[in-house]
Order: C-alpha cells, then sequence, then structure tokens
C-alpha cells in the first residue's frame, strides 16, 4: 500500500511539471480529438489529464465540460494499467459503471475505449479516449491508430515542455555568450603571454590567426606569420603526418593528442627532426570545425636521452650475457637478481626462469647464513668495490644435494644517476677443479713427506726389523706407483682446465712448467722459460706488485694472489691471474715457488667494458631527470593537473591542479579514495573499471567523467588520461600516472546540441503523424468505394510515412540514449519468425538487390521486438546503400553455445581497418570518393550498437576493402528455448 501512495505522488509531481493544467485550448490537441473520433467514429474525443481530484480535459470534442469528479471518472481507471487500452463495450453492462453518473446522466456514456498517456518515465499522466452513447467494439485499425494518437499527444506534451526549458537555457546561452565576448580578449591575452607553444588556425588552408612568442621560437620564425597560409611559411610541413593530421581534424572534428611525434623543420640553417607532444583541438561554431588550437611542447632531448638510455642499456645486457666467465647483476637491499648470463647459471646449476626476478635468498637459502648476502649489501651501502680470491661457497642443487664450490669473484656498485648505488655487478670464476687439483696435490706432497720420515725410522732398525723393511718396502714401492699415477691425473686435470702450471726454482730462476702455461706467456712447447724472463714480460707498473705479493707468501707461508698485464713480442697485451705458494727445504728456506695461471683477458676486457658503460648510463640518467623537471613545467603551463600512484606501496602524489579539479585546497592530503568519492555515482562505477583494466591489463586509461567538488560542491567535467608503467628510469618501480584536465564547456555544448535535436524530431513527428492519419482515412474510404488504386497509394504512402517516422525515431533516440532514457518494452519471442517478417518486407520493398534469408531453426529471445527489428533492417539497408545493384545480400540467424547471432553479409565496397574502429560512433560516416553521393547522418549504426548492448549482447562487423561486409548481432537465448517446444 505505501508503494501505491508512493507511485502515485510520483506521478502526479510528474504531471504538474508540465504545468498543462487549465491551460488555454490549444489547436494542436483540438486536431488530435478531432482525428481519433474520425477514426474510431465516435462522436466524443477527449483528453483527459488526472489529478488529485478531477479529470480536466485538455481538449473536449463533442461535449461542453472542462472537468470531470475522479470518482466518476473513466480514465482514472485506464491509467491503472498505463501498457494497454481499456476498452468497455457497453458501461450498462459492466458492474463498475452501471449506476456511474456519467452513464445514467449526461453524457449518457455507453461506448468507452481509452489509452493512457505515459510519459517517458512511465507515469500514466492520463488518457485519449473516445467515448459514444451506442455500444460498440474498436476494430484492430482503430486501436493501433487510438495508440498512435496518444503518443502524439505524449510528444505534444513533452514538446511543450522542452520548448519552456530551451527558452530558459536560451536565456542562459545568451549570457554566457556575452561573457565569452568579454573573455575571448583575456584568450588571446593568455595565448600570447602562456610559456606553453600555441598557434591558432583558421580555415582549410590553415591561415595563422595567432601565435604566441614560445611557439615563434620553436618554428624558428618571426611575428610576421600571422596572416599566413602555414604552408607558405613552413613548406617543408607538406607530407608530414603532423601536417595530414591538422586536415584530419577538419573533417572529424575530434581533438587529437600525440606524444614523441617526429617533425622535420628547417632551424639554424638546415632541416632538423625534433620530437613534439602536441594537442589538435577543433574550434567549432555552429557544429562546424572553423579552426584548430595547436598546443605543443618540444622533447626531443627527452626523447633522445631515453633512446640513449636504452640503448646503454641493451649494450650492458648484452656484454653481461656474451662474457665467457660467469656474471650477473644484483639490485637492491632484496639482492634481486636481474641479469645472469650462461657461465653464472652453470655455475648456480639453475635456469634463467628459475632465477630472474627473484630474490638471491629466496633461491638459495642456505646463503642465509654464508657470508655472501653481507657482503653485497655493505657494497650497496659503502659503495666500495669488494674483491675475494678462492673463496668457498655451499650451493644446493635443485634436488637439495649441497655442493661446496670455490670461487673467485669481485663485486662492483652500479650507481644512479645521483651517485648512490642502486645494483651490484658481480663477476665470479669458478676455480673449484683448481682448488681441488691444488690441495691434491698438497696431501700427495704431505704423505710422501710422511712417508720419507717413516723409511727414515726403518733404516734407524734395519738390522732388527729386516724382514718389516722388506715389507716396508714393497708398501714404499706401491705408493711411488700410486703418487705417479696421482701426479698424472693431477696433470690431466690442469690440462683440461686450461690451466697454467709451473715450479720456479728460486735459486737458480729456471721454471718447470707445461705448455699451457708456456702458451699464455707466447712461448712454444719447446722453448726454455726463466722466471726472469716472466718478470720481463710484465708490464712495468705490475712488476714490484707482484714482487712484493711473492715475498709476502714466502714469508708468510701464506698462499698469494696477483692479476696482472704482459706484452707478447707482437705487442698485445694479456691479463694472467696467478695463484702461487712456497716450498721449503729442510732448514726451512723458501728454496721453490709453485704456481697456477689462468688468461683472463677477456673477463678483464669485459669488465672494463661494463665499467665504462655504466658510467655513460649514470650521464644519461642525469640528463633524463633534468628534462622531466622541463617537461613537468610545460604539463603546469598547459593548465592539466597530474597524478602518480605507487602501484605497490598505494602511495598516491597529485599537483595542485588535480586537487583544484577534485574541489580540495592545495594544502589537502588526498588519497586515491578521496578523488573516488568525488566523481558522481553514475559515473564512478565504471571509472573504477577502467583503472582495474589498465592496473591488470596494461589497457591505456582514457576516460571522461562529472565530479562533485569537496569544499565549493560545484559540478565539473574533467578527462584523465595515464597508463600503467614498470619502471622509474632503471629502476622497476610499477606505477600508474598520467593527467586530467577540464572539459566542463565541451560538455555544455554537447547537451545544447542534443536538446536541439531532440526538439527538432519532437516537432517533426506531429505533422507527420497528422498525415499518417489523414492518409488512413483517405485508405479507408478507398477501401469502400473499391478503388484499387487509390487504396494501394495510400498504403504505399502509410509505408513511406512510417519509415519517415523511423527516421525521426532515430534522432529521437539518440536523444533518449544521451539522457539514459531509452526504452525496451521487452517480451518473448522466436527470432526465425521476425526474420520472416522482414523477409517478407523486403521482397516488396528492395527490387534492386537479391536477398538471401536462412534461418532454419527458431531462437526464443527475451527482447524489444521492434528495437530488434529496426537493427535487422538498418543491416539491410546499410547492406543495400553500399553495394552495387543486383549484387546478392545474404541475411542469417544461428545458434551455438547459449547465444543466437545474426549475420548480413554483402558484397559492396568493404571498409577500412580504421574505419572498423568508429563505425558504430554517433554521427560517424566513412569519408571517401566511393561514399560522397550516399546520403545519410551517422546515426543508424550507433543506436543499433546501443540497443544491442541495452540487451546485454554483442554487436560488430568483419570487412575486407573491396571484398564486403558482414555486420552481426549476438543475443542470449531463452533458457531452454532454443527451439520449439
Amino acid at each position: 500500500m505505501h508503494d501505491e501512495k508512493t507511485r502515485e505522488q510520483q506521478r502526479l509531481a510528474a504531471l504538474k511539471s508540465y504545468n498543462i493544467l487549465d491551460t488555454e485550448i490549444e489547436s494542436d490537441y483540438e486536431e488530435l480529438t478531432e482525428l481519433a473520433a474520425a477514426i474510431c467514429g465516435t462522436p466524443i474525443a477527449l483528453i483527459s489529464l488526472v489529478d488529485e481530484n478531477r479529470q480536466w480535459f485538455k481538449s473536449h470534442k463533442g461535449i461542453d465540460a472542462k472537468e470531470t469528479e475522479r470518482s466518476a471518472s473513466f480514465c482514472a481507471h485506464a491509467i491503472l494499467n498505463p501498457t494497454e487500452l481499456m476498452q468497455v463495450e457497453d458501461a450498462n453492462q459492466d458492474p463498475r459503471f452501471w449506476n456511474n453518473p456519467l452513464v445514467t446522466g449526461d453524457p449518457h456514456i455507453s461506448f468507452y475505449a481509452g489509452m493512457p498517456l505515459v510519459d517517458d518515465d512511465g507515469f500514466a499522466l492520463g488518457s485519449l479516449c473516445v467515448i459514444d452513447q451506442q455500444p460498440r467494439k474498436l476494430n484492430d485499425t482503430q486501436r493501433n491508430a487510438l495508440q498512435t494518437l496518444s503518443k502524439q499527444v505524449v510528444n505534444k506534451l513533452l514538446l511543450r515542455k522542452r520548448l519552456r526549458e530551451l527558452e530558459t537555457a536560451n536565456q542562459n546561452n545568451i549570457q554566457l555568450h556575452e561573457k565569452s565576448l568579454a573573455s575571448e580578449h583575456s584568450l588571446r591575452l593568455i595565448i600570447e603571454q602562456s610559456p606553453t607553444a600555441i598557434i591558432v588556425f583558421r580555415g582549410k588552408n590553415l591561415n595563422i590567426e595567432a601565435v604566441n612568442p614560445a611557439m615563434l621560437t620553436l618554428l624558428n620564425q618571426k611575428a610576421d606569420i600571422t596572416g599566413k597560409d602555414l604552408l607558405t611559411v613552413i613548406p617543408e610541413l607538406e607530407g608530414q603526418p603532423a601536417y595530414e593530421l591538422l586536415h584530419h581534424i577538419y573533417r572529424t572534428g575530434e581533438t587529437v593528442y600525440r606524444y614523441d611525434t617526429p617533425v622535420s623543420l628547417n632551424r639554424n640553417g638546415r632541416l632538423e627532426t625534433g620530437y613534439f607532444n602536441f594537442t589538435y583541438a577543433p574550434l567549432m561554431d555552429e557544429g562546424k570545425v572553423v579552426g584548430i588550437v595547436d598546443m605543443a611542447v618540444e622533447v626531443t632531448e627527452q626523447v633522445s636521452a631515453r633512446l640513449a638510455i636504452e640503448e646503454s642499456a641493451h649494450q650492458m645486457r648484452e656484454m653481461v650475457q656474451n662474457a665467457a666467465m660467469g656474471m650477473c647483476i644484483i639490485r637492491g637491499q632484496e639482492l634481486v637478481i636481474e641479469i645472469a648470463n650462461e657461465p653464472m647459471l652453470a655455475i648456480w646449476t639453475r635456469t634463467a626462469e628459475q632465477v630472474l626476478g627473484k630474490r638471491l635468498t629466496d633461491i638459495f637459502p642456505e646463503v642465509i647464513d654464508q657470508p655472501f648476502p653481507e657482503m653485497l649489501r655493505n657494497v650497496l651501502r659503502t659503495g666500495e668495490t669488494l674483491s675475494i680470491p678462492e673463496l668457498s661457497a655451499d650451493i644446493a642443487d635443485t634436488d637439495g644435494k649441497i655442493n661446496r664450490i670455490y670461487i673467485d669473484f669481485t663485486y662492483k656498485p652500479l650507481r644512479n644517476s645521483e651517485g648512490k648505488p642502486q645494483a651490484i655487478i658481480a663477476t665470479v670464476i669458478d676455480i673449484t677443479e683448481t682448488v681441488n687439483a691444488r690441495k691434491r696435490l698438497e696431501e700427495n706432497q704431505i704423505e710422501l713427506t710422511q712417508t720419507n720420515r717413516e723409511l727414515g725410522t726403518v733404516n734407524e732398525e734395519y738390522i732388527a726389523l729386516n724382514e718389516e723393511l722388506m715389507a716396508s718396502n714393497e708398501q714404499l714401492l706401491l705408493a711411488e706407483e700410486s703418487l705417479i699415477d696421482l701426479n698424472e691425473r693431477i696433470s690431466i686435470a690442469i690440462d683440461a682446465g686450461g690451466l697454467g702450471y709451473t715450479e720456479v726454482d728460486l735459486t737458480t730462476g729456471n721454471m718447470l712448467c707445461n705448455d699451457t702455461f708456456k702458451s699464455f706467456y707466447d712461448r712454444k712447447p719447446s722453448d726454455e722459460f726463466t722466471y726472469p724472463q716472466m718478470f720481463e714480460m710484465m708490464l712495468p707498473s705490475y712488476r714490484e706488485e707482484v714482487r712484493a705479493k711473492v715475498m709476502k707468501a714466502r714469508e708468510e707461508g701464506s698462499l698469494y694472489h696477483a692479476v696482472y698485464q704482459i706484452q707478447w713480442a707482437d705487442g698485445s697485451l694479456h691479463w694472467i691471474s696467478a695463484y702461487g705458494r712456497a716450498r721449503y727445504d729442510n732448514n726451512g728456506n723458501s728454496d721453490r715457488m709453485v704456481a697456477m695461471v689462468s688468461d683472463v683477458t677477456e673477463q678483464k676486457e669485459a669488465q672494463q667494458a661494463i665499467e665504462k658503460l655504466n658510467e655513460e648510463l649514470q650521464q644519461a640518467l642525469a640528463h633524463a631527470k633534468a628534462s622531466e623537471e622541463r617537461m613537468n613545467t610545460a604539463i603546469s603551463a598547459a593548465d592539466m593537473g597530474t597524478w602518480f600512484i605507487n602501484l605497490e606501496s598505494n602511495e598516491m602524489v597529485v599537483t595542485e591542479r588535480t586537487k583544484e579539479l577534485f574541489g580540495f585546497h592545495a594544502q589537502d592530503r588526498i588519497t586515491l579514495e578521496d578523488c573516488m568519492s568525488q566523481i558522481a555515482q553514475t559515473h564512478r562505477q565504471d571509472v573504477m573499471e577502467a583503472i582495474q583494466a589498465t592496473i591488470t591489463d596494461g589497457i591505456p586509461y582514457n576516460v571522461e567523467y562529472p565530479i562533485v567538488g569537496f569544499h565549493d560542491q560545484q559540478i565539473r567535467w574533467v578527462k584523465a588520461i595515464g597508463k600503467r608503467y614498470t619502471t622509474i628510469g632503471s629502476s622497476p618501480v610499477s606505477h600508474f600516472s598520467g593527467t586530467v584536465m577540464d572539459i566542463t564547456a565541451r560538455k555544455a555544448n554537447d547537451q545544447l546540441k542534443q536538446d536541439f535535436i531532440g526538439i527538432v524530431s519532437h516537432e517533426m513527428r506531429s505533422p507527420l503523424t497528422s498525415l499518417k492519419g489523414y492518409v488512413q482515412i483517405l485508405g479507408a474510404k478507398s477501401q469502400k468505394a473499391n478503388d484499387g488504386f487509390s487504396s494501394e497509394m495510400a498504403t504505399k504512402a502509410v509505408r513511406q510515412i512510417d519509415r519517415m517516422a523511423t527516421l525521426i525515431s532515430g534522432f529521437l533516440d539518440v536523444a533518449r540514449v544521451e539522457e539514459g532514457k531509452i526504452y525496451f518494452n521487452k517480451t518473448s519471442f522466436d527470432l526465425r519468425e521476425l526474420i520472416v517478417r522482414v523477409e517478407e518486407e523486403s521482397q516488396v520493398t528492395i527490387q534492386t538487390h537479391q536477398i538471401v534469408f536462412s534461418a532454419s531453426e527458431s531462437a526464443y529471445v527475451k527482447a524489444d521486438y521492434d528495437k530488434i527489428e529496426q537493427v535487422v533492417l538498418n543491416f539491410i539497408n546499410n547492406a543495400v546503400k553500399y553495394s552495387s545493384k543486383d549484387s546478392t545480400i545474404h541475411v542469417s540467424c544461428s545458434n551455438h553455445e547459449g547465444k543466437t547471432r545474426v549475420r548480413v553479409k554483402d558484397q559492396g565496397m568493404g571498409i577500412s581497418l580504421k574505419d572498423q574502429a568508429h563505425v558504430f560512433e554517433r554521427f560517424y560516416r566513412v569519408v571517401g570518393s566511393h561514399t560522397e553521393n550516399i546520403s545519410g547522418f551517422g546515426i543508424g549504426l550507433y543506436l543499433c550498437r546501443e540497443i544491442i548492448e541495452g540487451h546485454g549482447g554483442k554487436i560488430g562487423v568483419e570487412s575486407v576493402p573491396g571484398q564486403g561486409s558482414v555486420f552481426w548481432f549476438e543475443l542470449t537465448l531463452l533458457a531452454g528455448q532454443s527451439s520449439p517446444e
């Protein structure tokens, strides 16, 4: 009961909003009641509006009364069911009305038929009714005519309401125009004084109307270019994409944004290619493009810096990947592995997929208690290079088995543009085989020493222990054989590892060395090579350092490691890595030195190249940072706001202009949630979904939506453009950034155009409805007179009037779509039957093409029958318009996986891939020499899309230029009713 009362209060409020009650007689409404009475053959016809206590007649043909009490009103009953015509064939026999004073008294109603007057919001305001004092019943034609005329009454009411609103809007528009004249002078001053480069063109020849100093500097031109055509001033622009895009703006009227666009200009006496970010915005006058505003920022330095950074990063990555030794780059205190080459992966016994982008301690948890993580972090903290030779490391295989390896490694910091360490390049050489071979050699020597001592003891006891001596001698022979065999295996291992081995007699300087050792020093296997000759080959800057390390190792009995350069006879330089240890005689004097060496020339050269590349990268990053600051200045000058959201920490940073657009003060601290709360409820969910699509799928963010200011409560329309980024410079920082600008004025202009379309369409329908009524009367009289020719002509005239009404309805539907008020009268029906009906209609109306229909199976859907028929007919009519005469058009309907798809295929001119992306947009038409003689407004396919998407379906086009097109739409089948039951 409460809901019914609320609904009635809303209906009464809707009725009062039309300001129609107790107004004077108007001829438009009188004509409609005259037409209703003529069509239905009744003496009385009324336009009745029902308020709280009465029914008031806007038009009352056949009676003098202007109103009656609501309690006796037939129309009060009719409005209870707004969608159906109420017909009382004999009120004297109807228990609802047999004692009604309007039945028993004047005007002695016997027959009543009333169609509710329902507005766009679904409220029944009253009814259009016909009355007779004799019982009767309307036929189908009369019922349909009464329904049509009731819609015309509503349209009249809506038109009257809109005209009143338009008068108010027109007064506001006049005031706005006066303000715009005053602001035009201010705008010119802003253009001239703006630090952003701005130029204004007029006419299709792009005559320069205004240009500010910043743009003159950018173009390297003087102020006298004003009033000249663009190509006269800058002829080199002809044929360049940036110039052709200006003509595109004239054709489409759309605003275009371009970034990092190359443009060649004559500057400094030669043709130079620069890079620019620019906006082309059309100047509109009465819906036509009359000029273009070009706002540009030169970003040549930023683009060049970015390309240099990308090239440097690529070179460094290639250097690491192609290095002969193990190399990797580890970033940040979390020790995330960024790059690792194949030798490094081999040392780790891992694949690239297993390590890249992951923390070192997650891949190798066994190193947490080892010194390596702390060493790496210390390099990041101090910025000092760390090199340690022959360090042991325990690395787990993928099966969990721990392997101990020995490595030489260098940790060198990689610095950012501010000189702070951000990553580490690690160079690692696996020397496990070398160390193990040396250890085995040392163990053998210890074993040999112990054996010699045991032999000394045996000799002292020789006489008494002769038999034991013989046994020991045999053991000694066996041990000697084992030692020889072991030495041979060690030699094989050393040769296989590509290592040089030498034993130096420190007294004579003679060296016993293998062939690999000699090859490292440019010697043949047969050449003699001495210790002094080896030092002579060292570059002078290394000799004293190596001698000091050897002396220290001899004095302390320790292992030394030296890396130095030598020069061959051909002048080439080579790097040598050497490990050595002293050997002592019985008196403890170091008389020999054993050493293992390897040629590390390639490793050293690669390391030096990477260090140089890192230096260049740091310089490029510093340059890019400076360019970014200049870019931020340009954005601020263009009156745009920007935002930055860190997707890991959810931290949000915005400019003061962004806060201003959302109605916040400059000192306010705001979050993303604060901004979302200011977006109008009608658009908030769409904006949230667009942001999520950008963050999750990388889809570019480009949306328009209204905002209610936080402090000032002012409504503004804004346009936001952004994207997801994964880095800042070379740092992996995932963030969502972009710009936002005020488009309130443009939205107001769009609304004025939309109101104009709606009003004009309503005004056109009124005379058309009257014309149809007169033609129907003429057709009825022709049938009665058996005038077949006139009857046929009347039928064809009605059909053409219906087509014109459909066109006008299209304009009205555009207006309703924009207002969000398009209405769908959904019923359950078989789409196959609709296709059959369209086929019958097409066979009569289309004689220029052969149309083939195929819809073999039922397809039950719940939809608006008339709207779906409108979509199919639009597809067919487009196929006729855009294909040659006598060609074939195929119309099909098929079901698949709970969906039904309708396809219209033609053999016409086809649509380019570029135009396919826009054909369903409002007022969009394919432009070209092949379409210039084809009429149309560009609203048909737009309405088709809105109708299908309003039913939750899909719509699309498939086309190849020159080979025809296929337009299709898809709807969901009713569950269990894809075929007749």
